[in-house]
C-alpha cells in the first residue's frame, strides 16, 4: 500500500502540464538586470489555428526597489516583421506587499500579459524583453522568462 501512494504523489508531482507549449526562465548575470541586456526566448509555433496565453515570468529579492517594472517588448514573427510594446508589470500591492509567490529571498511572478493570443502563421516566434525602466541596472531581478500556454 505504501509503495501505491508514493507511486501516485510522484506521478502527481511529475504530471505533464499540458497546457504549456513553451517555459524557459533565464538567469541574470550578477542579480542585476542592466538596459541594453536583452532577454530572447524563441518559440517554435507548430498549429496556427490555436490561441495561446502569454506569461511574462520574473524571480526577484527583496532588493529590487521598486512596485512596478516596465519592459520593452519585442516580438519577431517568423515572416521577420516586428513588433514593439511597452509593458507595465505590477508587483507590489499598494501596502509594499510582493504580489508573487515568495519561497525565502526569492519572489516568483506569473504575469498574463497577452490573452487569446492568435499566431498568423506557423514558424520560429522570437521574443525579446528589455528593462526600460529609469535606472540603468536593476539590482534584485535574478530571472527572466516566457510562458507560452495553449488558451481554454
Amino acid at each position: 500500500m505504501r509503495v501505491l501512494v508514493f507511486c501516485s504523489l510522484i506521478f502527481v508531482s511529475v504530471s505533464c502540464d499540458f497546457a504549456r507549449v513553451y517555459e524557459q526562465n533565464t538567469p541574470v548575470s550578477d542579480g542585476i538586470w542592466v538596459e541594453n541586456a536583452p532577454q530572447t526566448f524563441e518559440v517554435a509555433i507548430t498549429d496556427k489555428t490555436k490561441h495561446y496565453n502569454l506569461y511574462f515570468n520574473l524571480r526577484n529579492t527583496n532588493e529590487y526597489k521598486y512596485s512596478n517594472l516596465y519592459v520593452i517588448s519585442e516580438l519577431k514573427l517568423p515572416s521577420k516583421q516586428v513588433e514593439k510594446d511597452t509593458l507595465q508589470f505590477i508587483l507590489c500591492d499598494a501596502n509594499g506587499k510582493w504580489l508573487g509567490t515568495n519561497s525565502g529571498a526569492l519572489v516568483t511572478h506569473q504575469i498574463l500579459f497577452q490573452r487569446n493570443v492568435l499566431f498568423p502563421d506557423t514558424g520560429t516566434y522570437r521574443f525579446t524583453f528589455n528593462q526600460a525602466m529609469r535606472d540603468a541596472s536593476l539590482q534584485g531581478i535574478t530571472e527572466v522568462g516566457l510562458r507560452v500556454e495553449k488558451a481554454e
